[in-house]
């Protein structure tokens, strides 16, 4: 298993890929890191999350 340090470095480098990677395409999107998701089964906790802006513009946060 890899250590919590690598995890977390793999995590840093793949979110400024795909923040490039939206830049150069022009994509409307946003790149979130660690945050909670509500999805049908229950609540998730992913490393990064890749959003359309206008559903991350009327998300609300579950407090």
């Amino acid at each position: 298993m890899a250590s919590l340090r690598n995890l977390q470095r793999a995590s840093h480098r793949l979110h400024n890929l795909l923040e490039q990677s939206a830049t150069t395409a022009a994509a409307d999107v946003e790149v979130f890191e660690a945050i909670d998701i509500i999805v049908p089964d229950g609540l998730l906790i992913p490393d990064l999350v890749l959003v359309d802006a206008a559903a991350a513009e009327q998300a609300t946060a579950n407090t």
